[in-house]
């Protein structure tokens, strides 16, 4: 599809160092600091919440006042420090 031989399975693409793994953490680190349940995150990859928690969360947001407007549906906007 893009002109090169294809590549043998979860391998990375000859040159670009770009595999499978790459999109995998990209997509899950994407999830998390878009507030996405990390038990969800967790079902999506087939992992554990305590691999995901220790893998992906250190990307998550830890600003709690996007947590509470996040929970709240932009009903409860804590004031800004």
């Amino acid at each position: 599809a893009f002109g090169g031989p294809p590549t043998a399975r979860g391998k990375c693409p000859q040159g670009t160092g770009i595999g499978p793994h790459t999109f995998r953490h990209t997509a899950a680190s994407l999830m998390a600091q878009n507030g996405v349940p990390l038990f969800i995150v967790a079902g999506v990859l087939g992992n554990t919440t305590e691999v995901v928690e220790r893998v992906y969360a250190h990307h998550a947001h830890s600003d709690p006042s996007r947590s509470v407007e996040q929970i709240s549906g932009g009903r409860i906007r804590p004031p800004r420090q």
